[in-house]
């Protein structure tokens, strides 16, 4: 006994009476969305390439700038503050050694500026002493200030 097949149900609008245009029409919209597809992946792979390339340009200045920070940090514990007493005991004054403390306070602070790229402008390394007569005192030469003189040109260059 053989029972009687239902009709398929059909959608408002569907053209599915004239079989042969259904078939091109499909297969045309499915070309279209396979280049379309084809199209995205293109854009994607260029998107991800063009990121990974950022990526790796981001890395590569982080690297440095841990780089530059390390060899400031790392300077600041090379370079000892020269003691006062180092300065009384050559027989100068206590404004003398005052002046010198601030000297490589400055010092150092402007190696580490010029290390850490914030400089902006001049820079001026300067020892602040004036006489009883507010007449500029120059700092005499000692060696223990040439580590000072050597960072600041390793800062300069850097």
């Amino acid at each position: 006994m053989e029972v009687p097949r239902k009709k398929a149900k059909t959608c408002p609008g569907d053209d599915t009476a004239d079989d042969g245009a259904t078939t091109s029409t499909a297969a045309r919209r499915i070309a279209e969305l396979r280049a379309e597809l084809a199209k995205c992946k293109r854009e994607h792979s260029r998107v991800v390439a063009e990121l990974e390339r950022e990526k790796i340009a981001t890395e590569e200045r982080h690297v440095q700038l841990v780089r530059n920070l390390n060899g400031a940090l790392k300077w600041a514990y090379t370079v000892k503050a020269i003691p006062r007493d180092h300065w009384l005991e050559k027989g100068y004054t206590e404004e003398y050694a005052d002046a010198m403390d601030e000297f490589q306070d400055r010092f150092k602070r402007i190696i580490k500026e010029l290390r850490t790229g914030m400089v902006d402008g001049l820079i001026s390394v300067t020892f602040r002493l004036l006489d009883h007569e507010d007449n500029n005192v120059t700092a005499d030469h000692d060696d223990l200030l040439i580590p000072y003189w050597k960072e600041f040109a390793d800062a300069l260059i850097h």
